[in-house]
C-alpha cells in the first residue's frame, strides 16, 4: 500500500472511532505505536508530540464535519475492511460484542462459540420479541452473521439482510444463504422494501455512520407493519445521546424499552481482546495494526476505555410502530 492509501486508511479509521477529544486520540495512537521507546500506557504520550499530531487530527475532524464527507469516509472504510476480510469465513460479525454481567449465558452450538461475544449482542437486542414465523429485515447486515443467527436460532420465517456494499452482500449470500435467508444491496436511508412489509426491523451498531438518522427512522416506520417492532442498538458520545433520543421520539415510533448496556459492551470488548488481536495480526498490514486495534476496541484502547468509563454510551431500544 502506498503512502496515499495509508493516509486514506488512517483517516477512515479515525472517522469510525466514537470520537474522543483529539488529545485523547493522539495520546492513544502515539502510545500504542511507540510503547517500547516511551514506556507509555495506551492513553499517554509526550505533550510535545501530542501538540503536533493534535493539530493534524483537528484538521481531519474539521473535514469530517462537512456535509457528505463522513458518509463518504465511512463507505470507503467499510469497503476497505470488506476487501481485506473478503475471503475469511472467520469474520461473520463486525460489532463490539456484549457480555452479560449476571445470569445464564446464551446457549450456542459448538461451531458458534468462537463468535459468542458478538452473538450475545444480537441475542440481547432481538430476543425481546418472539420472531418465530415472522418476516424480519436487518438494515446494515454487514458480514451476515447476525441475520443468520436470527434465522437459525430465533426461527424467523423470512430473513433479509440489506447492506450498501456489494462485496459484503455477495459474500453473505455465498457463505450464509439458505431458503428463507437472503441478502440484498440497499441504502439504509432509502430502503428497497415495500411499505408495511416487515414484522421486525433490526439495526445493530450501524446508525452512527448514517448521514441522515431521521430519514433512516422514517424508512423503518414505513416498512414496518402496524404493531411491528424495531430492535435497535448503537452508541453515541455521552453529549450526543439526548439529541439521538429526540430523533427517535420525533420519528412517530413508540419506545417501549430503553436500556443502557455500555458496561456489557465494555466487558465484551475486554473478554474478546485476545480473539480480536489475533484477527488484527492475521488480516491487517503491519503498519496499520495499531489503528486496527483501536478500531477493534481491544482492552486498553481508548474506545474500550470510553465505554468502560461511560464517556461513550451504548444504548438498546425496543421500539414499536403502533397499530
Amino acid at each position: 500500500m502506498g503512502v496515499g492509501g495509508t493516509c486514506l486508511a488512517t483517516i477512515q479509521l479515525i472517522a469510525s472511532i466514537p470520537r474522543p477529544s483529539s488529545a485523547e486520540w493522539v495520546r492513544n495512537s502515539v502510545g500504542t505505536l511507540r510503547p517500547s521507546t516511551n514506556n507509555l500506557t495506551p492513553c499517554e504520550a509526550s505533550e510535545g508530540t501530542s501538540a503536533v499530531i493534535n493539530t493534524i487530527v483537528d484538521k481531519v475532524n474539521d473535514v469530517l464535519r462537512l456535509d457528505g464527507i463522513k458518509d463518504t469516509v465511512s463507505k470507503n472504510l467499510y469497503r476497505y475492511l470488506n476487501k481485506k476480510i473478503d475471503n475469511s469465513a472467520e469474520v461473520s460479525f463486525l460489532n463490539y460484542g456484549f457480555s452479560p454481567l449476571e445470569g445464564e449465558p446464551v446457549q450456542l452450538e459448538p461451531a458458534d462459540e468462537r463468535n459468542r461475544v458478538y452473538i450475545q449482542l444480537y441475542h440481547h437486542v432481538v430476543s425481546r420479541v418472539d420472531l418465530t414465523g415472522r418476516d424480519v429485515l436487518e438494515v446494515s447486515s454487514g458480514r451476515g452473521g447476525g441475520a443468520k443467527y436470527i434465522k437459525r436460532y430465533l426461527k424467523a420465517r423470512r430473513m433479509c439482510g440489506i447492506d450498501r456494499q456489494p462485496r459484503a452482500v455477495k459474500y453473505c449470500n455465498k457463505q450464509h444463504g439458505e431458503p428463507g435467508l437472503a441478502y440484498i444491496c440497499g441504502d439504509a436511508q432509502r430502503l428497497p422494501v415495500d411499505n408495511d412489509s416487515c414484522d421486525a426491523v433490526v439495526n445493530v451498531e450501524a446508525s452512527h455512520d448514517y448521514l441522515d438518522v431521521p430519514k433512516f427512522l422514517s424508512e423503518v416506520r414505513r416498512v414496518l407493519r402496524p404493531g411491528g417492532h424495531f430492535l435497535y442498538t448503537d452508541f453515541r458520545n455521552e453529549e450526543e445521546v439526548p439529541a439521538w433520543k429526540q430523533q427517535i421520539t420525533e420519528s412517530g415510533l413508540t419506545v417501549i424499552e430503553d436500556e443502557n448496556i455500555t458496561a456489557n459492551v465494555a466487558k465484551g470488548l475486554a473478554d474478546n481482546t485476545e480473539h480480536n488481536n489475533e484477527l488484527v495480526k492475521k488480516l491487517a498490514p503491519t503498519l496499520l495494526r495499531p489503528l486496527f486495534r483501536q478500531f477493534a476496541g481491544v482492552e486498553g484502547s481508548c474506545i474500550q476505555e470510553r465505554f468502560a468509563t461511560g464517556r461513550s454510551r451504548y444504548q438498546r431500544f425496543l421500539i414499536q410502530k403502533q397499530a
